[in-house]
């Protein structure tokens, strides 16, 4: 099972070091293993930003679109927070046991 980070994730910006507030990833780059810890994944997020750049007179802040790795962020899954260090294999056991919990519902 692979997982789809765009369906019921949330990514809230940590430390508002280039975007602020919840963003959208484009696409996760990452080439995940099992061991792997989420905040090492990476991928292309679109948010907003207040860094400019020489030229720029337009309003703050303005859409962007940047590289980064997942631990800029805060991660939700279906409004739960993931913890940091939480292995990809972990992640996959979270998201089967919450879609059981739905269907059995």
């Amino acid at each position: 099972m692979n997982i789809d980070f765009k369906n019921g994730f949330k990514f809230v910006a940590r430390n508002e070091t280039w975007f602020v507030g919840d963003v959208t990833l484009d696409s996760d780059c990452t080439e995940w293993h099992d061991s792997m810890v989420i905040e090492k994944g990476w991928g292309f997020f679109q948010g907003l930003t207040y860094e400019t750049y020489n030229g720029y007179n337009g309003e703050l802040p303005r859409e962007d679109q940047e590289s980064c790795s997942f631990e800029e962020f805060d991660i939700y899954y279906n409004g739960k927070p993931i913890d940091e260090f939480t292995t990809y294999a972990e992640l996959k056991a979270i998201i089967r046991e919450y879609k059981i919990d739905n269907i059995l519902k």
